[in-house]
Formats: structure tokens, sequence, C-alpha cells
């Protein structure tokens, strides 16, 4: 009798690794190197882009069902995350407006920094000698 109660106990500790999660984000469509590597709705098969690989890697360690999906921005966004027909999107920069309909990380109620993925800075260049100013 011990036995069938121990068994009926372990039987559902072998089912919950089976039970991994699905996950479905929504990426760019454009290339952002080295980030996202080709343009289109297509991964690159050998060379994705950093990103992917790095999500394809957290995905395979946390046993989750990772689905990535390439498309337009606008879409991704509005459509497919605001709306529910995907779970993120990745490389989205905090929008008070993106709050609406998607959770960042905060710390004290503001974003927290420490988790974000990475950090985009624009300059502008010019020559020397230029009249631009």
């Amino acid at each position: 009798m011990k036995r069938l109660i121990l068994l009926s106990l372990l039987i559902p500790l072998a089912i919950i690794p089976a039970l991994a999660l699905d996950l479905t984000l929504v990426i760019n469509d454009r290339e952002d190197f080295p980030q996202l590597l080709g343009n289109g709705r297509e991964f690159q098969s050998e060379q994705p882009g950093i990103a992917v690989d790095i999500l394809r890697d957290v995905a395979a360690r946390l046993d989750l069902n990772l689905t990535l999906r390439r498309m337009p921005w606008t879409r991704a966004l509005e459509i497919q995350v605001n709306k529910g027909r995907a779970d993120g999107a990745f490389f989205a920069s905090y929008k008070p407006a993106r709050e609406a309909f998607g959770v960042y990380p905060l710390k004290d109620g503001s974003i927290d920094d420490e988790h974000r993925y990475g950090r985009t800075a624009y300059y502008f260049y010019k020559l020397h000698g230029s009249d631009v100013q």
C-alpha cells in the first residue's frame, strides 16, 4: 500500500517536466546588426543574429517552447502584442504608451535598468571642415 501511495505521488512529478511553457515573441523584420541579421519574415538559418541566439539559448535552458516571428514593427506591437496574439516583443524600448499592453521590469516604480537587454545610442558625425553645426 505504501508503494502505491508513493507511486501516485511521484507520477505527477514525472509529468511536470513535459509541460513546457509555450512562448511566442515577435521581432522586427528589418536587420539590426549584429542583434538581428537579414531582412524579411524568415531568420537566416546559420547566423540569425546574437539576440536570436540568446533568446533560443535562454528558452532551451528554461525548457520553453519558443516561437519567434518576424514582422513589420507596427504590426508586431499594435496587432500581435496589443491584441494578445503574441506573448511579447523583443527589442521594444520603453515608452509610457506601451504600458497599456506591455509590462516592463520595474524597481521602486521606475524602469529597472539592470534587466534591460541592451542600450542603444544615436550620434551625429560630421566631416572635419564641414559647415554643418
